[in-house]
């Protein structure tokens, strides 16, 4: 049983917004842009509250429009979670029965959809939350037990796993992933009995051996001549407990460090707590289900930001270990490394577009080809794509070179990197399903494409991907065929002549006075210096050069691709 839909109104910085949730769901965006509103929203309904404990929201988790807003009186906070079957009859029998009184039926599958709803009453003065479940159509079902929320947690626990880890409070005896192992230990009456006895055996050994602490027990003796008890006065020092409770409430946890001593877990690094508080976390889940939740229990695990403070090559395997959690995972990111090894499927990135929050997400209509190559190409730039406001799609690495150098001689403003602009090289990848996926996920776009029939085909595939948005924002084409040739024609000649090899000198049969046919030649009479390598020697000449002598198009490139970043 999942939560397969989550639809938030009114709630912190979302006017309205509907999540699509699979069983593996990676949230990613800016700061600012909910991730942790969503995490928080679907723990706060369905973290184990019952309809005994009153589900307060805070002042500000009521959605603010404006600077003048007041809390509550701008409209009401609506939280709809929505479990259906993917295919019929895929709930259990049990988890029928037990729901049954909220169960409907949406065409063939089972479904149970619950609002919950905070407003501020007028009369009353005060803000009120109420709870529902709703039928086929969306309307409250008459007549259902309270007690009916308490079950539905039963079969979808929520747990929460915050970014702000800490294995000083994750490891404490207060802990609620560290404190219920030690609190009941699984231990049989009699081996505790034994071991108990063994602990005070040694604790007295211990005591006796120590000369000065056998002084300090036979003078703590006389408070009984002071204060006279009815009992002989008995005193000794625990040096270790003697009970299996207070030695557990004691415990732990030390890894080994590079030296291969056993250190206090608090004694290692970020990473290592980070990671070591995750599969506690795991740990509590696999007990917890086992021993306070239903067989047909599947939890919902929320995660915030689990890579904090891992090495790159760590993050890559955690992915396939949070796979192996059970249960729904809803998670948050900002790790390019991490999203490398994500389903596209499974991303949903959140963004503003005109002072609101909206969630994007791939839609399934791309070939097991192309998400083939384009997944080969996130993992080769880490997952960092998503996350840019805009793509600059170029065809080859040459341009890559050539925008990136002009980027950062046109200065601060032009920071490809402030602006979150990222250039991705099409060679080998569908332009088509790059397109497809920018306008899917929100992330503005900016194509420039060669002059001949392949780049012509390239600007009618990202005129079809408009979606009316002006042709100049998105489309620049090169004024000649290709770039090496475009860049001979303004003011690069020499960099490309320097490079002619000897070998295929006889095979220019022209003047350079015939101009683009004999610029045409040079580029293909090359010796075997690599094309990114020119690119480099270019870009040395523009660099020594005046900014004004860069040619004006490629400027704009990067001109206008700021800008639509700026405007995300």
């Amino acid at each position: 049983m999942q939560l397969k839909k989550l639809t938030i109104e009114n709630f912190r910085g979302f006017d309205k917004v509907e999540l699509d949730l699979d069983e593996t769901t990676v949230l990613i965006g800016e700061n600012n842009t909910g991730k942790t509103s969503i995490l928080e929203a679907i723990h706060l309904c369905l973290g184990g509250r019952s309809y005994q404990r009153r589900l307060t929201f805070k002042n500000y988790d009521y959605h603010l429009p404006n600077k003048d807003a007041l809390p509550g009186r701008t409209g009401t906070i609506i939280l709809t979670f929505r479990f259906f079957e993917t295919n019929p009859d895929e709930w259990a029998e049990d988890i029928i029965q037990a729901l049954n009184e909220v169960v409907v039926f949406k065409g063939e599958l089972q479904a149970i959809t619950l609002r919950i709803t905070s407003k501020y009453d007028e009369n009353t003065k005060d803000f009120v939350t109420n709870w529902e479940f709703l039928d086929a159509n969306d309307k409250p079902l008459p007549k259902i037990r309270p007690q009916i929320l308490s079950t539905l947690q039963q079969f979808c626990p929520v747990f929460y796993l915050e970014a702000t880890r800490d294995a000083v409070k994750d490891f404490s005896p207060r802990s609620p992933f560290w404190s219920p192992f030690l609190r009941n230990p699984d231990i049989d009456q009699e081996v505790r009995d034994e071991l108990e006895h063994e602990l005070i055996s040694l604790n007295n050994k211990i005591v006796e051996a120590h000369r000065s602490l056998k002084i300090v027990v036979d003078n703590l003796k006389k408070t009984g001549s002071v204060v006279p008890r009815d009992l002989e006065q008995l005193v000794t020092i625990e040096a270790l407990p003697g009970r299996a409770f207070d030695a557990l409430s004691r415990a732990q946890v030390s890894i080994t460090g590079v030296t291969g001593a056993y250190l206090p877990l608090t004694c290692h690094g970020a990473g290592t707590q980070s990671l070591s508080t995750m599969f506690l976390f795991e740990a509590f889940l696999t007990e917890m289900l086992k021993k306070t939740f239903d067989t047909h229990s599947n939890p919902i695990l929320t995660l915030e930001e689990p890579e904090a403070h891992l090495h790159p090559s760590a993050v890559r395997t955690l992915w396939k270990l949070l796979q192996e959690m059970k249960g729904q995972k809803i998670i948050a990111t900002h790790s390019g490394d991490l999203l490398a090894e994500v389903p596209l499927s499974s991303i949903r990135r959140l963004c503003l577009k005109n002072r609101k929050i909206v969630v994007n997400k791939i839609r399934d209509d791309l070939s097991e080809d192309d998400l083939r190559k384009i997944k080969f190409h996130v993992r080769y730039a880490r997952g960092e794509l998503f996350f840019a406001r805009c793509w600059v799609l170029v065809e080859g690495e040459t341009e890559f070179q050539i925008l990136s150098g002009i980027a950062d001689l046109m200065g601060d403003e032009y920071d490809l990197e402030r602006y979150s602009v990222r250039i991705i090289t099409t060679r080998n990848l569908s332009l088509k399903s790059l397109l497809k996926i920018a306008n899917d996920l929100g992330i503005a776009w900016h194509c420039l494409t060669d002059n001949d029939s392949q780049g012509q085909s390239d600007a009618d595939k990202a005129r079809d991907a408009l979606n009316n948005r002006p042709e100049s924002d998105h489309l620049t084409i090169l004024t000649q065929d290709y770039i090496e040739l475009f860049l001979c024609m303004n003011g690069y000649r020499e960099v490309y002549k320097n490079h002619i090899s000897p070998q295929k000198i006889q095979t220019i049969n022209t003047q350079e006075s015939d101009g683009c046919n004999y610029w045409k030649q040079v580029i293909k009479a090359k010796d075997n210096t690599p094309k990114p390598a020119i690119a480099i020697e270019v870009m040395e000449l523009m660099s020594e050069q005046s900014i004004n002598l860069v040619p004006e198009l490629l400027k704009s490139v990067i001109k206008t691709s700021v800008s639509l970043a700026k405007r995300q």
